[in-house]
């Protein structure tokens, strides 16, 4: 599972240097295309935080550009999804709402 709050549409540099360090571990570059080196048995479920409330944050794209960045990464390491959960209006909230948790779980246990 990876976590990452959304940072103007995308994840904050921290993650993002996590990627460039480990792409010479997840990812095989030869002279052709990039060839993952993980195994699609192993499986990545992505949950994003923004302040901006649901629909804006959908319409602005804010959740789905640090969603899209995460999938990225994974998708050339060859893991599979188990799924995204993006947290809109997150600004006020000391933790995570109930259904949050409950999307989070259904999609670790089907897993």
């Amino acid at each position: 599972m990876l976590a990452a709050p959304t940072y103007w549409a995308n994840v904050p540099a921290v993650v993002k240097n996590m990627f460039d360090r480990l792409v010479g571990t997840v990812i095989e570059a030869g002279s052709g295309y990039p060839q993952p080196r993980l195994a699609p048995k192993q499986q990545y479920l992505l949950l994003t935080a923004c302040n901006a409330p649901f629909p804006v944050s959908w319409l602005t794209g804010q959740s789905g550009g640090t969603l899209r960045a995460m999938k990225t990464f994974f998708k050339y390491s060859g893991m599979k999804p188990m799924g995204c959960v993006a947290f809109a209006g997150a600004k006020d909230s000391a933790a995570l709402p109930q259904h949050i948790q409950k999307k989070l779980e259904n999609r670790w246990t089907q897993h």
